[in-house]
């Protein structure tokens, strides 16, 4: 009898002086949604393809972006991209080599620098261009898109998006626009 009381009170000591932790039944999800808006500058390379055009300034108007985060290594983003002014256009601001992109495509994650975090991305989506002097003006025209850029962890729901280049080659088209956005997202969950 005394060595089960010796016994049961070494283990009830062991236990008491034991530090435990413990592990919360639920993390953080992996998913993330966050929406975002962004201004665009691009180079839309028509005075090369087009003889009768001459876009030589850069076009330039507002985005959208939203990015689908499944895990770590597994991201999805989403834009549209609406082009339509210029600094040296003869009607009010409004560009004639104006073009509007709606692209989709995986995102990759490169490293995370602290609050920085670089990516590369590769997209494939439609764009309109509004001329019509060579090419069906009402028809979309597929395009695939690469680039990369930074986002920066501002807070916990806000991000910045200081830069994100991107290069499009439109297909059957002999069109490459090339550019730059920045802009700001907010993270829904």
């Amino acid at each position: 009898m005394k060595r089960s009381a010796a016994i049961l009170a070494c283990l009830a000591f062991a236990a008491l002086s034991a530090s435990a932790q413990a592990v919360h039944s639920a993390n953080k999800s992996p998913f993330s949604l966050t929406v975002g808006g962004t201004i665009s500058v691009f180079q839309p390379d028509t005075r090369l393809s087009i003889p009768d055009k001459s876009s030589a300034e850069n076009i330039f108007g507002p985005g959208v972006y939203v990015d689908l985060k499944v895990n770590r290594w597994i991201q999805l983003e989403a834009e549209g991209r609406w082009l339509r002014f210029s600094l040296d256009s003869p009607v009010s601001g409004l560009h004639q080599d104006g073009q509007d992109n709606y692209l989709v495509g995986p995102r990759f994650p490169i490293h995370r620098f602290g609050k920085i975090t670089p990516y590369a991305k590769a997209l494939y989506g439609y764009g309109r261009l509004p001329f019509s002097t060579h090419y069906d003006s009402s028809s979309p025209n597929s395009l695939l898109a690469y680039g990369g850029g930074a986002d920066y962890r501002l807070t916990k729901r806000i991000s910045i998006r200081p830069v994100d280049f991107e290069y499009q080659q439109w297909i059957g088209l002999p069109i490459h626009s090339y550019g730059a956005s920045a802009g700001v997202g907010y993270r829904i969950f």
